[in-house]
């Protein structure tokens, strides 16, 4: 078992025997008695919540993964292994993720990659720079729809909820 596989699963009362997608982390299998899996329908609403699925990853019909319905379960539950969803496909499994739990995902505008290459010593520098400068009051995504913001009069991401 390995993270982002899927499997066939009797998932407890009223939902029965349906496929899932394995979202614990892979070493964890080997010592888990409970896992967190995401049920796969061939319901398909097309909202933000969902993962397309199909033929590629093993499935007979079109179906998707749906994050409202996450749950945790025995691993003894799981009955077979369906297929693997591709490495190319999980950043879409981690923005619905995201999405359904109400965190805003890292934009790839960040530079993350490259802080991971920072000494603890660094990390240290930058938290007591950022601890001796004034907050910021104004708030910007860029991954956001542009409004207006009165505090700069300019339009960007999460304009509208900064004061004047």
């Amino acid at each position: 078992m390995r993270q982002y596989e899927l499997w066939w699963a009797q998932m407890p009362d009223p939902i029965g025997r349906r496929p899932v997608l394995l979202l614990s982390r892979s070493r964890a299998y080997e010592y888990l008695t409970r896992v967190i899996v995401v049920e796969i329908t061939s319901t398909v609403r097309n909202i933000p919540a969902e993962v397309s699925l199909g033929s590629a990853e093993g499935l007979r019909h079109r179906s998707v993964a749906n994050f409202d319905n996450v749950h945790v379960v025995a691993k003894q539950r799981l009955l077979s292994r369906i297929g693997t969803l591709k490495p190319r496909r999980v950043d879409e499994v981690r923005r619905a993720l995201a999405r359904v739990a109400g965190i805003r995902p890292l934009s790839r505008a960040m530079l993350w990659f490259e802080f991971r290459k920072l000494t603890d010593d660094d990390l240290g520098a930058i938290f007591e720079f950022l601890r001796s400068v004034p907050p910021v009051r104004h708030r910007v995504n860029n991954a956001d729809p542009p409004t207006y913001c009165p505090r700069c009069a300019r339009r960007h991401g999460l304009g509208e909820l900064n004061p004047p």
